[in-house]
């Protein structure tokens, strides 16, 4: 912060300089063309140095901030684009929360915060169940409409324990969060009871969904978060081929 303020300082003393100099050089140009310095002009040089060390400190005073602000406020709105493109670049457009990109960014730092505290870190793969099924029956809109709930329901679960959610792709939501197997199957089955619970309404259309979840669990820094995703997937297949609607939660094994 301080070498920002560093860089604004000088920027605007530079511009002063140069502002104060051209003012000068321009206002003794003109005063010497109007008037003239000596000759047979009435006006003598004084007169003309008088007014022209006034005009020189008058005007960069009026017009150094002016100056100066302008391309500050130009580098603040690029900054503040760039900003912008990255969270786009990082987020779901359609739940806001992170997309697999953003996921994976995020992931880093909180395991290692896990790691710092030996925390275990338990991984969810939520899948809503026939979710083809739902687009051709009630129509996308309502298939959008069902991912926005499932992410506002998850959304909620992560300013509560903050865990890490996103939308893997497709029907798939991960969420990552600091937690036993234990308190991981708590967890699991209180998503998947009130995603079950959940109306879907669009336009006409009402109905409720169900998901199966996969939940692997392992000490922070154990395993890489790709390979937790890889056996919380495992986790999930078992879930749906046991009947959809369920959890399955193992424990993740180092390789």
């Amino acid at each position: 912060m301080t070498g920002k303020h560093e860089t604004i300082w000088f920027r605007l003393l530079w511009v002063t300089v140069v502002v104060t100099t051209s003012s000068l050089l321009a206002t003794y140009g003109i005063m010497d063309w109007v008037f003239g310095i000596g000759g047979d002009k009435s006006y003598s040089g004084a007169l003309v140095l008088q007014v022209g060390t006034v005009c020189s400190v008058v005007i960069p005073i009026i017009l150094a901030p002016a100056v100066s602000y302008l391309p500050m406020r130009a580098q603040r709105d690029v900054e503040r684009e760039r900003i912008r493109l990255e969270k786009l670049a990082l987020t779901d457009a359609l739940t806001g929360l992170f997309n697999r990109r953003g996921f994976d960014l995020a992931s880093g730092d909180f395991v290692a915060r896990a790691q710092r505290r030996g925390d275990d870190m338990s991984l969810l793969m939520l899948d809503l169940d026939r979710f083809k099924l739902i687009n051709d029956r009630h129509g996308h809109g309502f298939g959008d409409a069902a991912l926005i709930r499932v992410a506002d329901l998850l959304r909620r679960f992560r300013d509560v324990d903050g865990a890490i959610v996103a939308r893997y792709g497709g029907e798939e939501f991960v969420c990552l969060v600091s937690a036993s197997s234990e308190r991981a199957c708590v967890i699991a089955e209180r998503l998947r009871s009130e995603i079950s619970a959940a109306n879907i309404v669009f336009g006409a259309e009402r109905a409720n969904i169900s998901v199966s979840i996969g939940a692997t669990t392992a000490r922070a820094g154990e395993m890489p978060v790709e390979k937790m995703v890889e056996a919380a997937d495992r986790a999930l297949y078992d879930a749906k081929a046991a009947g959809r609607d369920r959890i399955v939660v193992t424990r993740a094994k180092a390789a």
